[in-house]
């Protein structure tokens, strides 16, 4: 799992880096922090966790890749590939 935490912070920071090249305002950013192995300080590992801290680290863990979804959809490289598609097709 904190390998998986990890992979969404870089996909986070890609993410960010590609707004900013293409000048979209605002630029993506996650809304809850990684840090390591926690996500808004709850940690995601379930040895040494309480359940219902655990229960908020993935709860706030999908809300991210919810986010990222999102913007994987609309603003990222196939959002814009699906609407240059559309415009095509309308044309």
């Amino acid at each position: 799992m904190c390998i998986f935490l990890q992979c969404l912070q870089e996909f986070a920071v890609y993410a960010k880096q590609y707004d900013i090249a293409h000048q979209t305002k605002p630029p993506f950013q996650l809304p809850y922090k990684i840090e390591g192995d926690k996500i808004c300080s709850h940690t995601i590992r379930l040895r040494f966790n309480m359940n219902d801290k655990w229960t908020k680290a993935l709860k706030y863990l999908l809300a991210n890749l919810k986010v990222t979804l999102v913007w994987l959809t609309s603003s990222g490289p196939i959002g814009k590939q699906q609407r240059e598609e559309r415009n095509a097709s309308h044309e």
